[in-house]
Order: structure tokens, then C-alpha cells, then sequence
């Protein structure tokens, strides 16, 4: 992990080709890494340090196909940042020790803001953007299918689970306890999609992820987890990331999106509960995964307190009913 961040931006900016940098600042963190502004005389850009990839080359060739994708899209209209290469090419290489040793890659600087309540217009452009996206057809190629998205934890891995965090003495472990029958329920909704339909999707579409311009215009960011999906699951990730709260549907968000969607070509449909597994199963596995991280004292305090300071959020998750409400508003439109 970097600890201190000009002498490890200058390392960063020799390898990219950059002028020598003034700062580098922590600019945010996510579950899979954190972004580092870095400002030269000549311009800013984005350095992403990964938290868990290790493997150079693997990682190479997961990020130039997401690079394909992202380019398809921006292509097509979809404002995102452009992902940059080293001088000799490459787009993920390694810190030394001295600087970290992780893995990091690099993108354009956005100059623009987080979305806030005035931003009205942007779930008409959820839909639009999740269409356009769609549209591209994005080959799959030899990608398999992410089991975050389509494998739940099991019921037996939920009651270790418990039994391990009971035994931690973790605060919220009776929370867990209580609501494990409620997320075997929704995994029991959760089907496999059907290959034939499989196209490449962008899979982390959420406010988080999207920026404002000063001009106006969203940017969507974060293209990293880019993978095979189905449209219709797609689709319902979107409407289950944007519009499906903790005990209540955005209802009127959620036809905004879909007249967004309709009107820019997209064909999907809404049917059942199922048309949102990937976004449910993400969540199952999400909440499985900050649990673990918990426990996991080989990991610095900072990942497992925060992920033990997290989980009473992550266990007031939407019920089944919530779920098929938002089915049933979307299967109208």
C-alpha cells in the first residue's frame, strides 16, 4: 500500500511518461482499490492502486479487454476516462516495495463533481446509457461468467459464517444470524442466464460510479468489472442499483430510467425476480465477502475494521417483496 504518495507518483509518472509530479493525493477508495490524483505541470491523471490483484500479466489481459469495451462505448457516445499505457505499453505494472508493491494502472483525470439531488435528469440517462451499452452487442469471446454474479454463498457457508463471527465477538453477528432465512430466500430466486443471450456489460453501473461535468454531462467511471451478462439482467442490475431502496421501489426514478432505456433502442425485459439475480447475487456475495474480511486479521485494520463497521448498513438489505415490486412497476413499462 502506498504511505507515501509524491515519491511514489514520481515512479509512477517516469514509467507513464509523465512530467514530474507536484502532489499526489488520495482522491477515493473503493472495495478493489484506491484512486490517486496526480497533478503535473502538464495535467492530471488517475492512478487506481489495486488492493488485491498480484499477478501482472493475468491483470494485463483482463484490463486491455475492459480497455476494448470501454473504447467501444465511448465510441458510441458513452462519456467515460480513457485508460493510458506505460512507455513501453502496457497498462498495469507494479510498484517496488519501497513504494507499496502493489499493482497500478492509470486513466485520464475527469474534471467534475458527485452527483447530487439536483442532478434530475440523470435516471432518464441511466436508461439511455443502458441501452446504448447494450446495443454494442459486445462480444463475450472466451470470458467466462463471474460467479459473483450468478453463485450465492450456500446455506452451509452462511452457518459457518455466523458461527465465526458469533465466536469473534463481532457486534452485529445476531443481525447476521436473523436475516440468513431472508437471503436464502432471494438466492433460491436466482437463476443461471442462458449463454445465447450473453453479451459483454459494464456490471458496476451505480451512482458511485457516475460524475458530473461542469457542463452538465455524466461520465460513467469504473470500468473494471466489465463481464458477460444477459440484457435483461443488465438491466435489472441497473433498476436494482439506482431505484430499489432498503424498504421502498423509486418508482417514479424507475420509469424515468426505462423510458431512458426504451427510447434509446433497448429491448429487455423485466419479468421476475430472477431479471435482477445479478445484482442480488452481488449483493449476497458482497455481504458474504465483508463478513470474511472481518475476521481476516492478515489483512491491514483499516480493510477488516472497515468492513466490520459496514456490515449493520449491508444486513438492512431490501426484502423479496421490495424486490418484486420493482418487477412488477418495470414489466409494465
Amino acid at each position: 500500500m502506498i504511505t507515501d504518495p509524491l515519491p511514489a507518483g514520481e515512479f509512477v509518472a517516469e514509467l507513464f511518461g509523465w512530467s514530474s509530479p507536484l502532489a499526489m493525493t488520495l482522491a477515493g477508495e473503493g472495495h478493489m482499490g484506491r484512486i490517486w490524483h496526480l497533478e503535473t505541470g502538464a495535467g492530471s491523471y488517475a492512478v487506481k492502486e489495486l488492493h488485491w490483484a498480484r499477478d501482472v500479466a493475468k491483470e494485463e489481459a483482463a484490463v486491455t479487454r475492459q480497455v476494448a469495451f470501454c473504447d467501444a462505448a465511448r465510441a458510441a457516445g458513452v462519456r467515460a476516462p480513457g485508460s493510458l499505457r506505460t512507455v513501453d505499453g502496457r497498462y498495469v505494472t507494479a510498484l517496488p516495495i519501497e513504494h507499496g508493491g502493489r499493482l497500478v494502472r492509470a486513466y485520464e483525470w475527469v474534471d467534475a463533481r458527485p452527483l447530487d439531488e439536483s442532478d434530475r435528469a440523470v435516471s432518464a440517462w441511466v436508461g439511455e446509457t443502458t441501452a446504448i451499452i447494450e446495443g454494442l452487442a459486445h462480444p463475450v469471446g472466451d470470458q467466462d461468467l463471474d460467479a459473483w454474479f450468478t453463485t450465492p454463498p450456500s446455506a452451509d457457508h452462511w452457518s459457518d459464517l455466523v458461527e465465526r463471527c458469533d465466536a469473534a465477538g463481532q457486534p452485529w453477528a445476531g443481525m447476521l444470524r436473523d436475516v440468513v432465512p431472508g437471503l436464502l430466500a432471494l438466492a433460491d430466486r436466482l437463476e443461471m442466464p442462458a449463454d445465447e443471450d450473453l453479451i459483454i456489460a459494464h456490471t458496476d453501473f451505480t451512482r458511485q460510479n457516475v460524475l458530473v461535468e461542469p457542463d452538465g454531462r455524466f461520465v460513467l467511471l469504473d470500468w473494471d468489472d466489465a463481464c458477460p451478462a444477459t440484457p435483461s439482467r443488465t438491466l435489472g442490475q441497473v433498476i436494482n442499483n439506482w431505484h430499489i431502496g432498503r424498504s421502498v421501489v423509486d418508482l417514479e426514478g424507475l420509469r424515468q430510467t426505462m423510458r431512458g432505456y426504451r427510447d434509446a433502442g433497448g429491448t429487455a425485459e423485466i419479468r421476475t425476480v430472477a431479471d435482477l439475480g445479478d445484482s442480488i447475487c452481488a449483493f449476497l456475495n458482497h455481504l458474504a465477502s465483508q463478513a470474511n474480511l472481518s475476521l481476516d486479521r492478515e489483512q491491514p485494520a483499516a480493510h477488516t475494521e472497515g468492513a466490520s463497521r459496514r456490515m449493520p448498513g449491508l444486513l438492512q438489505h431490501p426484502t423479496l417483496d421490495i424486490y418484486a415490486e420493482a418487477v412488477r412497476a418495470a414489466a409494465a413499462l
